[in-house]
């Protein structure tokens, strides 16, 4: 798992600390340190970089929760044809997309409502287990159909 952020927010061990800047996330297997000073100045350089890894193999983005940059980051995975898992209950933008994926009449953006009608897109709720989450990433990993 590659994160991607801008160098001047983030801090690890060894590196510079303080300044507001957050540790890594101590789960991803690597790291691309971008230029840049604000969270999404990384964008561009993540889905270049998620185009190249992805050229002959799968991949896909999974949205916990989410904000105004994991939308224009959603809508990127879209224009690449990325399968997408959206995690219901975890809040704001994923729930946004599971509402307007039950209820697309109701959809009042069309940013939403293109995400909502996305073919590659699957909504899975927060209460299924951990072992629902691997089985349905596995399953898009390996070409299963769209959910």
């Amino acid at each position: 798992m590659i994160g991607v952020c801008p160098a001047a927010l983030v801090s690890w061990p060894g590196g510079p600390a303080g300044d507001g800047r957050v540790p890594l996330e101590p789960n991803h297997t690597h790291f691309v340190l971008t230029p840049g000073d604000r969270w999404g100045a990384e964008t561009q350089i993540m889905f270049a970089l998620a185009a190249t890894l992805s050229a002959d193999a799968p991949s896909l983005a999974i949205l916990v929760d989410g904000g105004r940059i994991a939308r224009h980051e959603i809508l990127h995975n879209v224009s690449q044809g990325r399968e997408i898992i959206a995690l219901r209950g975890s809040g704001r933008l994923a729930d946004q997309i599971a509402a307007a994926r039950d209820a697309p009449e109701r959809v009042q953006y069309a940013d939403l409502a293109q995400i909502a009608a996305y073919r590659g897109l699957t909504v899975l709720d927060e209460s299924q287990s951990p072992r629902d989450l691997a089985n349905l990433i596995r399953h898009k990993l390996t070409g299963g159909q769209h959910g």
